[in-house]
């Protein structure tokens, strides 16, 4: 187990750029900026990993193989817990773009309760 996380952490920064749909959440707190990515290893949504990031490095929370919206889920879930801690957390660049438009025609994000740190599904 902690050698999938040991790994997952090595592969982190490779999989940002793996994929141009990775969702990408910015957290701002007075001068400090967090980092909430869900990254995908390919173009499809599986397998995919939620990667946070502060000043002091970068952490691999969740990731999945085989459960659709798992990560997204996580990474929502996530965010929302960052802001309930004072962060102004929104989507990055053109991706706030893209959820707004999908927000005006009806589409709504569901976001499960409290996310378990380092759960794996």
């Amino acid at each position: 187990m902690k050698l999938a996380k040991f790994i997952l952490l090595l592969l982190a920064p490779m999989l940002s750029f793996a994929s141009d749909n990775n969702i990408v959440y910015e957290c701002i707190n007075s001068k400090a900026l967090r980092v909430i990515e869900v990254n995908y290893m390919t173009n499809n949504t599986l397998p995919c990993a939620v990667v946070y990031s502060k000043a002091d490095g970068r952490e691999v929370l969740w990731s999945a193989k085989n459960t659709e919206g798992y990560c997204e889920q996580k990474a929502a879930t996530f965010v929302k817990k960052q802001q309930s801690w004072g962060w102004d957390c929104h989507l990055a660049g053109e991706q706030q773009l893209v959820e707004q438009g999908k927000a005006e025609n009806g589409t709504v994000i569901e976001v499960a309760a409290e996310p378990e740190l380092g759960a794996k599904q």
